[in-house]
Parts: structure tokens; C-alpha cells; sequence
């Protein structure tokens, strides 16, 4: 019952005016929904602009996300021969150290000339 009441007031405060009045009123609302709908289309581009400006950054942080993920395994692979590098030192160094001590024994042992 508002709407309807709120209807017949404005059909009512309508039928009052003039027929110049009610033209430049009918004027009024036609430029007040041409500028709802520029604003409309103008909302409509900045979204898109901005659906793109995303779709672009998705796509860097995905081709970043790539990039770190063979970073990772780069160097995951540079530990792991640094790792096997490290042992075999280890192991080349005990070598050494046993050839030493068995070349100190044998000079020991060896009768000197004379």
C-alpha cells in the first residue's frame, strides 16, 4: 500500500504540471539513466582492466613459482653432491692417513743401512 500510495502522489503531482514541465522532467530522466549507463559502462572497463591486470599477475607469480621450484631443485642437487663430495674427502683423507702411518711404521721397522 506505500508504493501504492507513493504512486498516486507522483501521478497525481504529474498531472499537475505543464506539458513544457513534464517534457523537460521526461529530459531530466533521460539523461539521468544515459549517465547511469556511461557510469555502468565505465565500471564495466575498469573491471575488465583490472580482470586482466590479475590474469597478468597470475601468470608471473605462476611462471616465479616455476622458476623457484627449479631454484629449489638446483640446489637441492648442488647439497647433495656437495654432500658426497664432503664423504668422499672423508674417506680419501682417512686413506691418507692410514697410507702415512703405514709408510712411518715401515721406516720404523726397516733396518738402516750400514
Amino acid at each position: 500500500p506505500r508504493s501504492t500510495h507513493r504512486t498516486q502522489r507522483i501521478s497525481q503531482s504529474i498531472s499537475t504540471l505543464t506539458f513544457g514541465q513534464r517534457q523537460e522532467m521526461a529530459e531530466m530522466l533521460r539523461r539521468s539513466e544515459l549517465l547511469k549507463r556511461s557510469e555502468l559502462e565505465l565500471l564495466r572497463q575498469e573491471l575488465d582492466s583490472k580482470a586482466c591486470l590479475l590474469a597478468s599477475a597470475d601468470s608471473r607469480l605462476r611462471a616465479m613459482e616455476l622458476k623457484l621450484q627449479e631454484t629449489e631443485e638446483l640446489l637441492s642437487s648442488v647439497i647433495n653432491e656437495n654432500e658426497r663430495r664432503k664423504v668422499e674427502n672423508e674417506l680419501l683423507m682417512q686413506a691418507l692417513e692410514t697410507d702415512a702411518t703405514n709408510n712411518l711404521e715401515t721406516t720404523i721397522l726397516l733396518p738402516s743401512p750400514g
